[in-house]
């Protein structure tokens, strides 16, 4: 979705509790785009913005907040620069929505592309991720993966370790933001299971008690070139493809 697009939608969201919304959404906007962004943004956000180096990146962080803030105001009935953030024990950012005090998101932004998950009730994580040449993902995975996970990217061809790499790193990541406990827990520390097809996987833990059991995950169709996951857990969930035109996309998880 382009961010124009986005930024035109004006009618309110109903949050679903079988379902968790996706949004993905190019970063590139105009100049004039960009100073109407900031326009939505807050004191402290401004601040951040201005500590990025690279003007790419703080473009882009500029434009993140401000779609962000819109699309939260379309789920609250609120505008856009009235939106409140906080933050849970665990450090997680938290929606302060007193029209619907349930609802969740996460967000994540790589690449000029930005990934976000809302739901009603349930925890929710996602991770996009675009895909470099320049790493070498047998060594990565050597230093922070699960042994079955590092033995799978091993025994595939060379052309595909990078595309099995990221898929594994995008569901750990987004299995770790949904239980809440970020990059603190060791990515060595739980196993991805996916199911033959690759676009769901269960994850298992090698601490149960500090990483819910009954995380789902679900890989995303998404643009050539980049890796996108959510996850979250509790009884079965769907996603949908936001926003709804003609049929949307369902995918059961």
């Amino acid at each position: 979705m382009r961010f124009e697009d986005a930024m035109r939608l004006s009618a309110p969201i109903q949050a679903e509790a079988d379902h968790v919304h996706v949004w993905l959404i190019s970063l590139d906007a105009s100049e004039s785009e960009l100073a109407h962004c900031q326009e939505l943004m807050s004191v402290s956000e401004i601040e951040r913005a201005g500590r990025f180096l690279g003007r790419t990146d703080r473009d882009h962080f500029i434009v993140t907040r401000a779609l962000l803030r819109r699309l939260l105001g379309l789920y609250c009935e609120t505008p856009a620069s009235d939106i409140q953030f906080g933050v849970e024990a665990d450090g997680k950012p938290l929606l302060l929505c007193d029209r619907h005090p349930s609802l969740t998101f996460n967000l994540s932004h790589s690449g000029g592309m930005m990934l976000l998950g809302v739901a009603d009730g349930r925890p929710v994580g996602v991770d996009i991720e675009a895909q470099s040449h320049r790493t070498d993902p047998l060594r990565i995975a050597k230093r922070y993966f699960f042994g079955a996970e590092v033995s799978d990217i091993e025994e595939a061809p060379e052309r595909q370790r990078n595309a099995l790499f990221l898929q594994y790193w995008v569901a750990k990541e987004a299995a770790l933001k949904a239980a809440g406990v970020g990059l603190r827990y060791p990515l060595d520390g739980l196993c991805v299971h996916f199911s033959p097809d690759r676009m769901d996987a269960n994850v298992e833990s090698l601490q149960p008690e500090r990483l819910p059991a009954d995380l789902k995950v679900r890989m995303l169709p998404s643009e050539p070139g980049w890796y996108a996951a959510i996850a979250s857990r509790g009884h079965p969930w769907k996603c949908r493809r936001m926003p709804v035109a003609g049929t949307a996309p369902i995918y059961a998880a």
